[in-house]
């Protein structure tokens, strides 16, 4: 990312006093936060490494099914926490990519349609993909009870009977987006307001109603999933960006990164991963990704840190690697390592399991993101551009 800067900050770690921007500096940030907000480099590293650490978890859960030894293996304890990262990243970046519109109800139309065929021209294209591969004999077949409906059109409904597993992260995204929607009617000056009612409106059920939210009606439980905190933390942490709000971005990253790793060790006996524990998980987890994720913006646009760019381009592929990766494990365990290496005792081959997975996984993603994910979103915003001219 060529285009850093925001205020100047005294000293790395933190600042006592935030500068006044000088003209290069503000013009820099601008192009950065206003204009091109899903450039920002950290966030997209961030995006690769909440994708990796998922896959990383399924690689790591098919090993130990099997009783390979894997260096994957801790990320049993926290790989799924790379969800909470990605929810936190996704009201962060619709907060900076919409802040200068909000009160444009024309934009809110606007958003909506940019966002579904972001979520759903490469899902239905990774959808398709594993229906093939299920065919061929090289996926789990359909489980029992599986939702064909929900798995097409992700909407609200029962989470754990979805074609692609992981799919129930887009439900949720999906809703926060008609949401997120609703916030952009309304004038700038009321949208920290509109989150926090939306923030109570989810925790009062939660706290003084209902026990435990698994204890919750079915589809109250996914309408007041503490989940969209997590967005709305990512939505605040854009606020603070855009106005510029730089304090102690070192001190933030180092603090998020121990709190994430210290609640994974903590928990290793019993990770968050139920139903019940979700409020848990939002707290602990969600809250240390939104101390990395402020920390790590806020260290790039005052030009302080920025992550390789490597990391960035697997960022760009996350999307596709978070989808397809499970086809591709699947696929990789039923044609190669059940024929050929299920009962081998060679710690080198069972270890060459995850490296080889993990490397066709990121390969394949960024040959798809850039040959079919990313010219596909622009062939269907052309069309929908045409459309709306008649």
């Amino acid at each position: 990312m060529h285009h850093r800067g925001s205020c100047s900050v005294e000293s790395v770690g933190g600042c006592s006093e935030i500068m006044a921007p000088q003209p290069l500096f503000f013009l820099r940030i601008i192009s950065v936060i206003m204009f091109e907000p899903t450039k920002i480099q950290n966030i997209q590293a961030l995006r690769a490494i909440a994708a990796i650490m998922v896959v990383l978890l399924h690689i790591a859960l098919r090993a130990e099914s099997i009783g390979y030894d894997s260096w994957a293996l801790p990320f049993q304890y926290i790989g799924f926490a790379g969800v909470d990262i990605f929810f936190v990243i996704s009201g962060l970046v619709m907060t900076i990519t919409t802040y200068r519109h909000l009160g444009d109800k024309k934009y809110a139309i606007h958003f909506i349609q940019k966002r579904a065929t972001r979520i759903y021209s490469n899902y239905w294209i990774i959808l398709i993909i594993k229906l093939l591969f299920i065919w061929a004999g090289l996926n789990n077949g359909l489980r029992e009870g599986i939702s064909i409906v929900g798995s097409i059109t992700l909407f609200p409904g029962d989470q754990s009977n979805l074609i692609i597993a992981v799919a129930w992260t887009l439900m949720l995204e999906l809703f926060f987006y008609f949401i997120f929607s609703l916030a952009i009617l309304f004038p700038k000056k009321y949208f920290s307001l509109f989150l926090s009612l939306w923030a109570a409106i989810i925790l009062i059920p939660i706290l003084f109603i209902f026990e435990r939210t698994n204890s919750m009606p079915f589809l109250l439980n996914f309408y007041f999933s503490p989940f969209f905190l997590e967005f709305i933390a990512g939505c605040f942490i854009g606020i603070l960006i855009n106005k510029r709000l730089i304090i102690f971005p070192s001190l933030f990253l180092l603090t998020g990164s121990v709190l994430f790793i210290l609640t994974a060790i903590i928990t290793k006996d019993t990770p968050l991963v139920s139903h019940a524990d979700t409020l848990k998980r939002v707290v602990f987890y969600g809250g240390s990704a939104s101390l990395i994720l402020y920390g790590a913006v806020a260290l790039e646009v005052s030009e302080k840190f920025v992550f390789p760019k490597w990391m960035a381009l697997f960022g760009n592929a996350s999307y596709t690697i978070y989808l397809i990766h499970g086809v591709i494990l699947q696929a990789i365990f039923f044609a190669i390592f059940v024929p050929y290496f299920s009962d081998t005792s060679n710690v080198y081959l069972q270890h060459s399991f995850t490296i080889f997975t993990l490397c066709v996984v990121l390969g394949y993603s960024l040959f798809h993101y850039r040959a079919i994910e990313r010219p596909l979103i622009g062939w269907c915003n052309e069309r929908f551009k045409t459309l709306l001219k008649f």
